[in-house]
């Protein structure tokens, strides 16, 4: 077995996560809130400008401008998996076999998801209510990639138009 990743029965014991067949059968739950969470908590961490380092105990300093790329592709992740995750439950209220769509296109995602919620106004409703959440991210980062690294595939600069980016 890696020995990276693996359960430690160290002082440590209370970090081994349930992964794999070992969530419970939810694990396409656990990703999407899992990137919401730990844009949360880079968030938090963002706004306080410092973590305590799990092992040292040392206070760290940390910067919104390091941190921003993290923290918003977590959030752009998250949104992505919860398309997919809300395409699925939609799947089952219409008694359909649950086909998760492929891709990380936002846009397209978010056209298969409404075209899904069409059967039910109220749902409809629902999921335009996110519809401003999805352009903003599509908009400027349709791929996935943005956040991810500094520049695209053909080595031109990610953001290269905007300043800034508040992380409120």
């Amino acid at each position: 077995m890696n020995p990276l990743f693996q359960s430690s029965e160290n002082n440590y014991f209370y970090m081994n996560a349930c992964v794999g067949e070992n969530t419970g059968g939810i694990e396409a739950y656990s990703y999407m809130q899992g990137f919401s969470d730990a844009f949360f908590a880079l968030s938090y961490i963002a706004h306080t400008e410092c973590y305590i380092h799990p092992i040292s105990h040392d206070e760290k300093h940390a910067s919104v401008n390091g941190l921003i790329y993290p923290m918003l592709y977590c959030a752009r992740h998250h949104l992505e998996l919860f398309i997919k995750y809300q395409y699925t439950i939609i799947a089952h209220i219409r008694n359909k076999e649950p086909k998760i769509p492929q891709g990380h296109d936002l846009a397209e995602l978010f056209k298969l998801l409404q075209d899904e919620s069409n059967f039910d106004r109220r749902m409809a409703e629902l999921t335009n209510k996110i519809k401003p959440f999805i352009s903003a991210f599509a908009e400027i980062d349709p791929t996935g990639q943005t956040f991810r690294y500094a520049t695209d595939t053909e080595g031109k600069m990610h953001l290269a138009e905007i300043n800034t980016i508040n992380a409120t």
